[in-house]
Protein backbone atom coordinates (compact mmCIF):
# COMPACT_ATOMS: atom_id res chain seq x y z
CA UNK A 1 0.00 0.00 0.00
CA UNK A 2 1.14 3.85 -0.97
CA UNK A 3 1.51 6.15 2.10
CA UNK A 4 -1.01 8.76 2.37
CA UNK A 5 -0.75 12.37 3.38
CA UNK A 6 -3.50 14.68 4.60
CA UNK A 7 -2.18 18.15 3.52
CA UNK A 8 -2.63 21.57 5.69
CA UNK A 9 -5.86 22.56 3.70
CA UNK A 10 -7.89 19.53 3.61
CA UNK A 11 -7.24 18.71 7.06
CA UNK A 12 -8.80 22.56 7.57
CA UNK A 13 -12.08 21.43 4.84
CA UNK A 14 -12.88 18.21 7.06
CA UNK A 15 -12.67 20.32 10.37
CA UNK A 16 -14.99 22.62 9.15
CA UNK A 17 -17.48 19.83 7.59
CA UNK A 18 -17.14 18.49 10.75
CA UNK A 19 -18.19 20.96 12.54
CA UNK A 20 -21.29 21.60 9.80
CA UNK A 21 -22.10 18.39 10.72
CA UNK A 22 -21.93 18.68 14.73
CA UNK A 23 -24.36 21.55 14.53
CA UNK A 24 -27.02 19.28 12.88
CA UNK A 25 -25.81 16.05 15.10
CA UNK A 26 -23.16 14.63 16.57
CA UNK A 27 -23.69 11.32 15.02
CA UNK A 28 -23.56 11.97 11.83
CA UNK A 29 -20.22 14.12 12.10
CA UNK A 30 -19.23 10.86 13.80
CA UNK A 31 -20.01 9.05 10.73
CA UNK A 32 -18.43 11.54 8.55
CA UNK A 33 -14.68 10.97 10.02
CA UNK A 34 -15.52 6.87 10.11
CA UNK A 35 -16.38 7.23 6.56
CA UNK A 36 -13.29 9.54 5.69
CA UNK A 37 -10.94 7.57 7.37
CA UNK A 38 -12.79 4.10 5.54
CA UNK A 39 -12.35 6.62 1.80
CA UNK A 40 -8.01 6.90 3.27
CA UNK A 41 -8.30 3.25 3.46
CA UNK A 42 -9.64 2.33 -0.02
CA UNK A 43 -7.14 5.65 -1.53
CA UNK A 44 -4.10 3.65 -0.05
CA UNK A 45 -5.03 0.26 -1.46
CA UNK A 46 -6.58 1.48 -5.14
CA UNK A 47 -4.77 5.00 -6.08
CA UNK A 48 -6.43 5.38 -8.93
CA UNK A 49 -9.73 4.76 -7.91
CA UNK A 50 -11.01 8.58 -8.37
CA UNK A 51 -11.97 10.39 -11.41
CA UNK A 52 -9.01 12.37 -13.01
CA UNK A 53 -8.50 15.94 -13.77
CA UNK A 54 -5.94 18.49 -14.56
CA UNK A 55 -6.14 21.81 -12.31
CA UNK A 56 -3.27 24.87 -12.36
CA UNK A 57 -0.56 21.99 -14.25
CA UNK A 58 -1.07 19.51 -12.05
CA UNK A 59 -2.60 16.07 -12.54
CA UNK A 60 -5.13 15.63 -9.84
CA UNK A 61 -8.08 12.89 -8.89
CA UNK A 62 -11.41 13.30 -7.60
CA UNK A 63 -13.43 10.96 -5.36
CA UNK A 64 -16.35 10.89 -3.26
CA UNK A 65 -16.43 9.96 -0.24
CA UNK A 66 -18.85 6.95 0.55
CA UNK A 67 -21.97 7.23 2.31
CA UNK A 68 -21.65 10.61 2.49
CA UNK A 69 -21.24 11.20 -1.47
CA UNK A 70 -21.70 15.45 -1.48
CA UNK A 71 -17.82 15.72 -0.10
CA UNK A 72 -15.12 15.04 -2.15
CA UNK A 73 -11.58 14.36 -1.83
CA UNK A 74 -9.69 15.50 -4.19
CA UNK A 75 -6.04 13.90 -4.06
CA UNK A 76 -2.68 13.83 -5.93
CA UNK A 77 -0.48 10.48 -6.83
CA UNK A 78 3.24 11.39 -6.49
CA UNK A 79 5.79 8.87 -6.69
CA UNK A 80 5.98 7.79 -2.64
CA UNK A 81 2.56 8.86 -1.80
CA UNK A 82 -1.06 10.01 -2.41
CA UNK A 83 -1.13 13.34 -1.21
CA UNK A 84 -5.24 14.37 0.02
CA UNK A 85 -5.10 18.13 -1.51
CA UNK A 86 -8.29 19.24 -0.42
CA UNK A 87 -11.79 17.37 0.69
CA UNK A 88 -14.87 19.84 -0.83
CA UNK A 89 -18.84 19.52 -0.13
CA UNK A 90 -19.95 18.72 -3.72
CA UNK A 91 -22.00 22.00 -4.68
CA UNK A 92 -19.29 23.86 -3.97
CA UNK A 93 -17.32 25.49 -7.21
CA UNK A 94 -14.59 23.64 -6.64
CA UNK A 95 -13.35 23.05 -9.94
CA UNK A 96 -12.80 26.75 -10.28
CA UNK A 97 -11.06 27.67 -6.97
CA UNK A 98 -8.84 24.76 -7.80
CA UNK A 99 -9.00 25.83 -11.60
CA UNK A 100 -9.95 22.55 -13.09
CA UNK A 101 -9.23 22.42 -16.60
CA UNK A 102 -12.15 20.78 -18.72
Amino acid sequence: MIPLKILAQASADIEDHARYLTGLNLSVALRFYDAFDAACAILKARPTVGTGCRAKGQALRVWPIPTFRKYLIIYRITAERIEIVRVVQGSQNWQQFLGVVP
